[in-house]
């Protein structure tokens, strides 16, 4: 009997063991795994709002070469969109519409939910993956079963589309779940720009909302070779009361050693705009004693 037990009891505690070295491996192996910019984020607890708008014309365009304007790609989705009438689930077409994702991040626990306004729920990633003209009898694109469109089989409108803060696009080819970078439409630095208004809402003195005159030189980098446009149009903060907005600049010497420049202007939220999709952020920092 005795035997039976200090067997099995050193079977428990090997267990012990292994569950806790596996339990470490996974700690290092997610840490090796996280980004840089991800990983300086540990110092900040925020809830980040942010809106992915695609530029819905241009990504048709983008898809049939042979429409030369917007106005040839309205008349072109209008003509589709009737022909289609029955077959469109017009629910879960992602055409004309637009993905709100809020994100929260906890720099104590690591805790990091994403709620997602499409899907109504948590999700993991901040993605949204579907057609863009989803069919109403079968799942699947529209086009699969209407002979009339077989024209499209090989169109990168019959593939997944994928819309996130940080890129959008139609997946591969042959691989409907894959993406290379070739298959991404437009990408946007979004967790560089997050870790950048973390880091003015922490060290700035001025907060992560106001106007930006000059980002980073890796962030100006980033978006000379993304074709990243800063937009503040209709974006800043008046209050209902119109004017012009307030162009003194910011000062303290943390942005002066960094070499950024803020206008004391307050803005609603930061828009960028890229060739086929724009995205707002409006970021807020919290701490324990903001409850």
């Amino acid at each position: 009997m005795s035997m039976d037990i200090q067997f099995w009891g050193v079977l428990i505690i090997i267990a012990i063991v292994f569950h806790f070295i596996e339990k470490r491996l996974n700690q290092i192996e997610k840490t090796i795994n996280t980004p840089k910019d991800v990983e300086d984020l540990r110092g900040l607890s925020y809830q980040a709002t942010i809106r992915v708008e695609p530029e819905w014309t241009k990504i048709i365009r983008h898809c049939f070469p042979d429409i030369k304007t917007n106005e040839e790609a309205w008349e072109f989705i209008k003509t589709l969109t009737e022909d289609l009438e029955e077959e469109l689930d017009k629910e879960n077409c992602l055409y004309h519409k637009g993905f709100t994702f809020i994100e929260f991040y906890d720099a104590v626990s690591g805790l990091n939910p994403i709620w997602s306004v499409h899907h109504k729920n948590f999700v993991e990633d901040a993605e949204i993956w579907g057609h863009v003209f989803e069919n109403s009898r079968i799942l699947g694109n529209v086009f699969d079963k209407k002979a009339a469109w077989n024209e499209f089989s090989k169109n990168k409108i019959s593939r997944l589309f994928v819309a996130s803060p940080s890129f959008v696009g139609f997946t591969g080819e042959y691989q409907s779940f894959l993406m290379t970078k070739n298959d991404k439409l437009a990408e946007f630095p979004y967790y560089r720009i997050i870790q950048f208004l973390g880091d003015l809402e922490k060290n700035s003195g001025w907060g992560s909302d106001k106007m930006i005159k000059t980002f980073p030189e890796d962030i100006q980098k980033m978006f000379s070779e993304k074709e990243v446009q800063y937009n503040i149009e209709y974006n800043w903060e008046d209050y209902g009361c119109g004017g012009e907005p307030n162009t003194g600049l910011a000062e303290s010497e943390w942005l002066k050693e960094k070499g950024i420049e803020l206008f004391k202007q307050t803005m609603k939220r930061h828009v960028f705009e890229t060739p086929y999709f724009s995205i707002s952020i409006k970021l807020k920092s919290f701490s324990p004693e903001d409850r």
